[in-house]
């Protein structure tokens, strides 16, 4: 939770929440408007001023003692904001991952789900004034999504693993309103109409936390070709020293300083180039990078970006730096 809540403290405003990996595609397709949906289960940090909101938004909005009783279906839907969500495998008492099997979503969810976003549209829609009575928000909180790229927590808690590449169609794109689409499966395929991730494709076998589980078996696969400017990297919880990178990958990169540029973040949003040694063994399934950071000894952040389009897609099993490893 250490890292969760140090990607809450950099945007205090917005709902932080884990995802389990294989419900998190699902979660990708629950967005509507401005919103989204949030299980609380797996860990989560929200405003208080949030929570005092929702109680007042409970109290106006009428409903039966049934729904009451599942509140939680509505609160992250009522915010109308998008919750920021991270990708990461919860664990069982014993401290084994979960299986579908531990953890499966309540039957009434859809059903409430549905019914909280149904709320909330009639409650825009009937008032449009300038001073709304209904407690909802308007304006969308920033970072706004595209700007969003942190996306799972290492497994030893002390980084974030951060990318651009994001598979999923972004809810923009797709257009929803109660009075046509009357359940969360339509929405659903609504969604999977338009979706760009191939049939087959198991995104719980290939998803951003597979970067950092510190398995380097296991491997995050881009699903297409990263482009120029794509990146990826960590977010620390602490500092660290950068002075050698090692990147986990399958595949053969000649000449890694004229694909990839490394760079550095010494605080928020100041980062420095780093120079490039290439120390890589041929067919040793790893990139092996000796860096000179110019400025500060110690670093928030690592990225590595693309500064040429690849043509397939990118599969990445792990991360080294100096001698901390995810």
């Amino acid at each position: 939770m250490d890292s969760l809540y140090t990607n809450f403290l950099r945007y205090p405003t917005l709902i932080h929440a884990n995802s389990k990996p294989s419900h998190y595609e699902h979660e990708m397709k629950w967005r509507f408007y401005n919103e989204g949906y949030a299980d609380f289960r797996y860990g989560a940090f929200v405003p208080r001023w949030k929570v005092q909101t929702f109680l007042t938004q409970l109290g106006k909005s009428g409903l039966i003692k049934d729904s009451l009783r599942q509140a939680e279906s509505y609160f992250s839907i009522w915010t109308n904001q998008y919750p920021w969500l991270l990708s990461n495998p919860p664990q069982t008492p014993k401290g084994i991952k979960a299986s579908d099997a531990d953890i499966a979503y309540p039957e009434p969810l859809d059903k409430y789900t549905y019914d909280a976003i149904r709320h909330l549209q009639r409650s825009l829609e009937s008032d449009r004034s300038d001073s709304p009575q209904d407690y909802f928000d308007r304006e969308e909180e920033q970072p706004s999504l595209e700007h969003r790229d942190v996306r799972a927590s290492c497994a030893n808690d002390k980084c974030l693993f951060m990318t651009n590449m994001d598979p999923f169609v972004p809810p923009s794109q797709v257009t929803f309103d109660y009075k046509q689409v009357n359940t969360i499966p339509q929405l659903e395929n609504l969604y999977e109409t338009i979706s760009e991730i191939p049939h087959g494709i198991e995104w719980d076998q290939s998803s951003y936390q597979r970067v950092v589980d510190q398995d380097p078996h296991t491997c995050w696969n881009t699903l297409k070709g990263p482009q120029e400017g794509d990146y990826f990297g960590l977010l620390f919880v602490g500092s660290l020293r950068i002075e050698k990178l090692i990147i986990y990958t399958p595949q053969e990169i000649k000449r890694v300083d004229r694909q990839m540029v490394v760079t550095a973040m010494e605080s928020d949003n100041e980062w420095v180039t780093c120079k490039i040694t290439d120390r890589t063994t041929p067919s040793s399934g790893k990139l092996t990078l000796d860096l000179y950071c110019p400025g500060a000894q110690y670093y928030r952040a690592m990225k590595v970006t693309f500064i040429k389009t690849m043509h397939e897609p990118f599969e990445l099993c792990g991360l080294t730096i100096n001698t901390f490893s995810v």
